[in-house]
């Protein structure tokens, strides 16, 4: 939006008029003894103003009225009537010149050579009479055919006629035709098909298909690194790239297939969770987790039962859920030296995600109960405090993980998502609960995409971290993997992937060498494709 300008004017740049400086100027014609062009005028002397001449106004009414019926007579006559109407009423008296005022009456009178420069516009004679005929100005508004200059009467109607002409052989035409198919024999079946065709067409789908979407290919391929047991390898999206955990070993990889570093890690079923520059890897079904900084490992710790699920905040703390004989699960957490600092056991609640937040260090806990019926529970607890503070409850609701993304909380269930302060206040809620969840994803802004099941149809609905419903997406198949990152996401049905841009509509396509166990987008311009034995990367 332009900002208004306003134009100021300057006084100093306006010129004044100076009449004494301004020398006056007559039109042709015109005296100085005129009481109009007097350099001191006196009250003009009234008198009766002169009628115009009939010619005059017999012009201006042509100019305005527009032309009535029109009237056929005898050239006699119509030159009669002319003559009458264009000579100049007999009692109209001459134009009276301007009086000269008594200033001004030892002026001379413009001479008979000025008076006469002008001719007067003399009116085309007609030859074959021998008389004048008038000047007739034709209106603009009015059709050229009205006014032929020839005096043929047959002239003027051409084109009504022609007109009256085709309207008579379009009736004509339309009486036959009407004639012709209620008449029967072939005719009579011709019109029946034709018939039927409108009411079957009015009952069945359109015959001219819907065109498919077409799909541009993804950018290009990059690299296939060779990697063993990749498919049984833990993954996450990691600086601008990707970090591996395999048997007893930690890899990172940057956006092009290049690996940075490759270390030895302690943990033999890893799972990888990252964080800024920290990376969590704990034991699947084991007691033993490890932090690193990059490459360099910072603790290795057990936990006092075997870990469910672990979380590593932007401060490299870690929240773990293990199991906990006689009680349906416990929350751990452990500072960056390793130190266990909290620790709660839930009653017959199944736990099923914990977090931290990175500076209020607020405890976050998912909890679901099924034994009437499934019925959900989000717990918050100061770091110093075993008693939580804050409840969110959600029936018919399985919540399923919690996330810290700063101080919010991101809450995603199967039929809704929403977001919680760490004082325990829903900030908003966003619920989808006519379709069944197939897949969700998030990226690190807090972005949701949750990929549900509607009447047998997959749609895609994407959620800002606000909450906000920005876009929605129906694709041909529903996805065995699917990422996220800034508006685009990565989905693939067996060995075809798709990509798909919310901002822009853009559909891209590309064909997987061998079955896919896994998608990543890092940044916003590369993809890993996981293989059984190796990694493809795509530049997008």
């Amino acid at each position: 939006m332009a900002d208004k300008k306003n134009d100021n004017i300057e006084f100093d740049d306006i010129d004044y008029f100076d009449s004494a400086e301004e020398e006056e100027t007559l039109p042709a014609g015109v005296s100085l003894s005129s009481s109009k062009y007097s350099k001191k005028p006196e009250p003009p002397i009234k008198q009766e103003e002169p009628e115009k001449p009939a010619e005059e106004e017999t012009e201006l009414v042509k100019e305005i009225v527009p032309p009535q019926r029109e009237v056929f007579f005898d050239e006699e006559e119509e030159a009669d009537s002319v003559e009458e109407d264009t000579a100049p009423a007999e009692d109209t008296p001459p134009k009276a010149e301007d009086t000269p005022s008594e200033d001004d009456s030892e002026e001379e009178a413009p001479s008979e050579e000025a008076t006469e420069e002008e001719p007067e516009k003399k009116a085309p004679e007609d030859t074959s009479s021998g008389k004048k005929a008038p000047a007739e100005r034709k209106p603009a508004f009015v059709a050229e055919a009205e006014y032929e200059e020839d005096g043929d009467d047959s002239g003027k109607s051409v084109p009504v006629k022609v007109l009256v002409y085709i309207l008579i052989a379009i009736a004509a035409a339309a009486v036959v035709f009407a004639a012709v198919m209620t008449a029967g024999g072939p005719v009579e079946r011709i019109r029946e098909s034709i018939s039927q065709g409108i009411q079957g067409l009015s009952v069945t789908e359109p015959s001219v298909p819907t065109p498919e979407p077409t799909y541009q290919p993804i950018g290009a391929q990059l690299m296939i690194l060779p990697f063993e047991e990749a498919s049984s390898s833990s993954y996450s999206v990691y600086n601008d790239g990707i970090a591996a955990a395999k048997p007893n070993k930690f890899i990172y990889m940057d956006s092009e297939g290049n690996t940075v570093w490759e270390v030895v890690s302690p943990i033999n079923e890893p799972v990888i969770k990252t964080s800024g520059d920290y990376a969590l890897i704990a034991e699947k079904n084991g007691t033993k987790f490890c932090l690193y900084v990059k490459d360099k490992p910072v603790y290795t710790a057990e936990a006092e039962g075997n870990i469910i699920s672990a979380s590593i905040s932007a401060s490299g703390e870690a929240a773990l859920v293990v199991e906990k004989a006689y009680y349906g699960g416990s929350v751990e957490i452990y500072n960056r030296s390793g130190e266990r600092i909290f620790a709660w056991n839930s009653g017959s609640g199944s736990v099923m995600s914990a977090a931290i937040s990175p500076r209020s260090r607020t405890v976050a806990a998912a909890v679901m109960n099924t034994s009437e019926q499934v019925k959900s529970s989000v717990l918050l607890f100061d770091i110093n405090q075993s008693e939580s503070y804050a409840r969110y409850d959600a029936d018919n609701c399985a919540i399923f993980s919690v996330e810290f993304i700063g101080e919010d909380l991101h809450v995603t269930g199967d039929n809704r998502v929403l977001c919680m302060n760490t004082k325990g206040k829903v900030e908003w809620t966003a619920e989808y609960s006519e379709g069944e969840l197939c897949r969700m994803a998030k990226d690190e802004q807090g972005d949701t995409a949750v990929l549900l099941e509607l009447s047998n149809a997959p749609q895609f609905c994407y959620y800002s971290a606000k909450g906000r419903q920005l876009y929605s997406y129906t694709p041909d198949q529903l996805a065995d993997y699917l990422a996220l990152s800034e508006e685009i996401i990565i989905f693939n049905n067996g060995r075809d992937i798709l990509m798909y841009d919310f901002g822009s509509g853009d559909i891209r396509s590309y064909t997987a060498a061998m079955d896919v166990y896994g998608l990543y987008i890092m940044g916003d311009s590369h993809c890993a494709i996981i293989y059984s034995n190796s990694i493809e990367f795509i530049e997008l």
